[in-house]
């Protein structure tokens, strides 16, 4: 009553006695309406009543706090326990939380990741705020060149002969080419530099040269 008030009463005859009942509906978490029912009472028994409505109500969003934005080398962990995971508090309730991704996909494996997060409290009341998760590709592929050769000529120079380049990639698929720089030595022998090139899907590139005498 300190801060709802008190009723007030005034009787022709005499004092009067004020007096108060409360029934309660209980509605989410701390929400509630109490009917306080006063009731003034004066000395020979005669009464007045009149009913005072209290409306405890929550309308308050919970403060939620998204962590950080990282940006991530591919392969990369995306999953909370890496990235982090949001916190949020309310002044009346639990809150729950909760998130989903929308995912941008860029070149192989690399993408941008949208995680919204949202806190809801037990009445309904909800904040959201936005995490920016960037799986990026910064490493070359690895590349291993077939042995350098010696062989007789006439000799038959493809690589079904002299043997492929292998590379692999963090990030996705990974793209082979070659090229050969010829140097003449004598008739039909010369030294052929063979440049192997591995190229990623975001471009990054590793290269590896095998001899061919």
């Amino acid at each position: 009553t300190n801060v709802t008030g008190v009723a007030t009463a005034t009787d022709g005859c005499g004092t009067v006695t004020i007096a108060y009942s409360d029934a309660v509906s209980n509605g989410c978490a701390g929400a509630k309406t109490i009917l306080r029912t006063w009731t003034a009472n004066d000395q020979c028994g005669n009464s007045s009543s009149a009913v005072q409505t209290i409306t405890v109500r929550d309308i308050t969003q919970p403060t939620l706090h998204k962590p950080a934005d990282v940006v991530l080398d591919c392969p990369a962990n995306i999953t909370t326990n890496a990235t982090g995971a949001a916190t949020a508090s309310d002044t009346c309730s639990q809150v729950t939380i909760s998130y989903r991704d929308v995912v941008t996909t860029n070149c192989g494996n690399t993408k941008v990741i949208a995680r919204s997060w949202t806190a809801v409290d037990e009445c309904g009341n909800s904040s959201s705020a936005v995490q920016t998760i960037t799986v990026r590709d910064t490493t070359p592929p690895a590349m291993l060149c077939p042995a350098s050769v010696a062989l007789e000529c006439p000799a038959d120079t493809s690589t079904n002969a002299t043997g492929v380049a292998t590379a692999q990639d963090t990030a996705g698929s990974v793209t082979i080419s070659y090229s050969d720089s010829a140097s003449n030595v004598c008739g039909m022998a010369e030294v052929i530099t063979r440049t192997w090139t591995a190229t990623d899907a975001a471009g990054h590139s590793a290269s590896c040269t095998q001899t061919i005498t």
